[in-house]
């Protein structure tokens, strides 16, 4: 059941989340794990600590970007508390493979994902005792696309009524809004599935990721074909800030760069 709480969360009351994933992280030991190591931590265990706030609370975009900081900065340096030697873009990381990602949850269109089921039942007039309330309380005899959330509404109800004004912006108008909804809702993929990949980032996608993402591959493998693939290794040709010697260390015949070592190294291509 949603909590239509008066007053709108604070960043701060949802220190015991950050506080847990925090303690979760720094219980590990990030800097002795791999980054696919890593990578699965992230996944499976920090991404389940968040479910539950994202799938009931509007989480602010502050508390967004500090859970983003430390699964990057755990999944770069295996130190939260360490921002440094971020070699891809958050955003990039969060795409699906098949468009040159990892498939990080990204954390505001998952919340999104939630709100809009939500968006959905209040439309369907769901047989639950909050859909119930919230028909008595906000709609009574009106439709919610008839609404709009007023001053005095809980924040909750307003999180949804920005998503409901934000959709049909993007989708331009109630009905193209009420017919993705319902697509959703009678697809094959459950409905926060489809709705989260309708609010995430794209890109287009790569040729390579069948590639790359092979099932008998070992991951650290894979891991680092794909930073090669986005041109993401610490190759010499990368690392020119720290004036160090350029020359390819294995062949000692050019400069290091992805190109030299993956194809014309005489001794790694």
């Amino acid at each position: 059941m949603l909590i239509l709480n008066p007053h709108r969360l604070l960043a701060s009351q949802f220190s015991p989340l950050i506080h847990k994933l925090e303690s979760a992280t720094q219980s590990w030991m990030g800097k002795h794990l791999s980054y696919t190591g890593r990578l699965e931590l992230i996944k499976s265990i920090l991404h389940d600590m968040v479910q539950f706030w994202i799938s009931i609370f509007p989480i602010p975009a502050v508390v967004i970007n500090k859970i983003t900081s430390l699964c990057r900065n755990f999944l770069w340096t295996g130190d939260v508390l360490r921002s440094k030697s971020v070699l891809v873009a958050w955003k990039q990381v969060c795409l699906p493979k098949d468009e040159g990602g990892l498939a990080v949850l990204d954390i505001k269109a998952r919340n999104d994902s939630f709100f809009a089921k939500h968006l959905w039942n209040i439309h369907l007039k769901s047989d639950s005792l909050w859909i119930r309330w919230v028909d008595h309380y906000y709609i009574s005899h009106d439709s919610i696309w008839s609404l709009d959330a007023k001053k005095t509404d809980s924040p909750l109800w307003k999180s949804i009524f920005s998503l409901h004004n934000r959709m049909i912006d993007l989708c331009g108008g109630v009905a193209p809004v009420q017919q993705l909804l319902s697509s959703w809702h009678s697809g094959l993929s459950p409905f926060t599935a489809s709705a989260y990949d309708f609010f995430r980032y794209k890109a287009d996608h790569v040729q390579w990721a069948s590639v790359v993402w092979k099932q008998w591959s070992l991951s650290r493998h894979s891991f680092s074909l794909w930073l090669a693939m986005l041109g993401k290794l610490r190759t010499s040709d990368r690392l020119q800030f720290l004036s160090s010697d350029p020359i390819c260390p294995l062949c000692q015949n050019a400069d290091e760069s992805h190109a030299h070592l993956f194809f014309n190294c005489d001794w790694s291509s």
